[in-house]
């Protein structure tokens, strides 16, 4: 087979795999959208685009997903930068999702505007198929309160029911917003520099 053929088959089939990966950040970005600072973020969207093609490409199974967890939908405000403790995601119990968050020192461990007083943990698990035709599949939203101290909190594990079929593609983003106090007033912060928004597992079923 002529060289030219064969780059026109292999042109062809990359086209056709990153047009994929572009519908499954679309579906994902559409589910995500209450947990994401800029939803419209161009440059977000292109770098999840190709984060998924390079999942797709690996041979869609989980041992590709180490591109896709860590994922920081926020470049101004890095989540694993704000945050100095690791928080996980374990799949091992069927229908569950479970997100384990160690013991920690708000104060000490968590990065915060002046004068915060409050930290909102928004959790959403999410599923799409990735099959010959990419479809919503589920979500699920939870949130944890956290007052912003400088005592010990009591590591927390955070259950939540949901069932991953075969053929999905399942992640856990997680973001953190501040309530601080300004001239009397609690009020949420509302500036990009602290809005970070994380992929913080992903599973293929």
């Amino acid at each position: 087979m002529p060289a030219k053929v064969r780059q026109t088959k292999a042109t062809k089939a990359s086209a056709r795999q990153f047009g994929k990966a572009a519908t499954l950040s679309k579906l994902l970005r559409q589910l995500l959208t209450p947990v994401l600072p800029d939803p419209l973020n161009k440059k977000m969207m292109y770098r999840l685009n190709a984060t998924l093609a390079k999942w797709l490409r690996r041979d869609k199974s989980n041992a590709g997903l180490s591109h896709l967890e860590g994922f920081e939908f926020n470049m101004e405000a890095l989540l694993k930068e704000k945050v100095r403790k690791s928080l996980s995601i374990d799949w091992t119990t069927k229908g569950k999702v479970i997100l384990k968050m160690p013991e920690l020192v708000p104060v000490r461990d968590i990065a915060a505007p002046v004068n915060t007083r409050e930290l909102h943990w928004q959790i959403m698990v999410a599923s799409i198929s990735h099959n010959k035709i990419p479809t919503v599949r589920n979500s699920y939203t939870n949130s944890i309160n956290m007052v912003y101290y400088n005592e010990p909190r009591a590591a927390e594990n955070l259950s939540m029911p949901f069932v991953i079929n075969s053929g999905d593609l399942a992640v856990v983003a997680v973001a953190l917003q501040y309530t601080s106090e300004r001239k009397g007033d609690l009020v949420i912060v509302d500036d990009n520099r602290w809005k970070p928004a994380m992929i913080l597992g992903s599973y293929c079923g």
